[in-house]
């Protein structure tokens, strides 16, 4: 899963764990979270979903690492030839360390709550909730809504755990 985010201008792409180093940020400290919210484009595992101009509701967060690093010396030239004029000129940007925070897992949204299609509604490893109607399974084993609608928890055979969406029109 990964999404392209704006910060400050530019676009990234954000992973989870993944390091970003961005244009500096004023007024943060080490170990404080950043939430991006222009996010441009989320791919859930194949599932691409494209904002206009960005995707309603989604946001990146990001845990500062390092709140002022330098980067590499730029050594700029300028010469006009049989002019005797050049100028030499050299600067380093400053640049802030961000890491995706990782995705927790457990119960992102419970039942009788509302949710819009393509939320995620179970993180989890392996499989302790079934997918249920209108809810599917991804490569990760989480579960996500296929329509809007209200989240229900029942029991399926075998007495498993099994997570459906009532559609808004039913409900």
């Amino acid at each position: 899963m990964y999404a392209i985010v704006e910060i400050q201008g530019q676009q990234f792409k954000a992973e989870q764990g993944k390091k970003l180093f961005v244009h500096h940020i004023k007024d943060v400290e080490a170990g404080k979270t950043v939430e991006f919210d222009k996010v441009l484009l989320v791919d859930a595992d194949g599932a691409v979903k494209v904002g206009a101009p960005t995707v309603e509701g989604a946001k990146v967060v990001c845990e500062v690492v390092n709140p002022l690093v330098k980067g590499d010396k730029v050594i700029v030239f300028k010469m006009k030839r049989r002019k005797d004029s050049r100028k030499r000129n050299g600067h380093r940007e400053q640049f802030t360390e961000v890491e995706i925070k990782s995705q927790r897992l457990g119960i992102k949204i419970f039942g009788g709550q509302q949710c819009i299609a393509g939320n995620i509604i179970v993180r989890q490893r392996g499989t302790k909730h079934n997918p249920g109607n209108n809810v599917a399974i991804g490569k990760d084993d989480t579960l996500y809504a296929l329509v809007d609608g209200t989240v229900q928890f029942h029991k399926g055979k075998r007495d498993k755990s099994v997570v459906s969406v009532i559609p808004n029109a039913e409900a």
